[in-house]
């Protein structure tokens, strides 16, 4: 996954994101097979943040995305452009720990049922550059089984402007299999 964020003003940035996804398939429940890889479909979006924290008043911000299709690998195509949005909120519960959660909708480009979109994390400050968060979220579809998932992992902070993180998960719905996950973040300043 790669999201590339540009602050154009104090509470407006551009938002860029794309993955470059492979699909296995088990084989007699032993060795896997690449059966597609190639890029998911091309996210543009944008945050607005609309109020700061202020005592019981958490950082509220909006969050909007589409998905453009003709700019996705044949496996990963979707018949048409995806939308979805999330209000994200932020408290603050003492200086080293906060809690998070979005709460939105999106709309995939296979079906033209709306899916409601959640989380919940709690992020807490081991040490000044040693971090740990635990998140739960999900998703509700209009005709389908809701989707609930978890992770949870740890951050470390090597300069002011570059972060590594490593995380793991799976799924509470049942049948997903477990997740693990490495990354980095840099700000670039100008």
């Amino acid at each position: 996954n790669t999201l590339l964020r540009y602050g154009l003003l104090k509470n407006f940035e551009l938002r860029l994101a794309w993955v470059i996804s492979e699909s296995m398939e088990r084989i007699n429940n032993q060795n896997s097979q690449t059966i597609a890889s190639g890029f998911s479909p091309l996210v543009l979006g944008a945050k607005v943040a609309i109020t700061k924290e202020k005592g019981l008043l958490p950082d509220i911000g909006l969050m909007l995305h589409m998905a453009f299709p003709f700019l996705a690998a044949e496996s990963y195509k979707p018949e048409t452009t995806s939308v979805s949005f999330r209000f994200a909120f932020g408290h603050t519960i003492n200086e080293k720990s906060s809690i998070a959660y979005n709460l939105g909708a999106r709309w995939e480009g296979d079906s033209p049922e709306v899916a409601y979109i959640y989380s919940i994390s709690y992020g807490y400050g081991i040490t000044e550059k040693l971090g740990a968060y635990a998140e739960v979220y999900g998703n509700f579809p209009e005709k389908l089984r809701a989707n609930h998932f978890c992770n949870a992992g740890l951050t470390y902070l090597i300069k002011n402007n570059f972060q590594l993180d490593a995380t793991v998960g799976t799924g509470l719905s049942g049948n997903q299999d477990l997740l693990l996950g490495t990354g980095l973040s840099y700000r670039f300043s100008y």
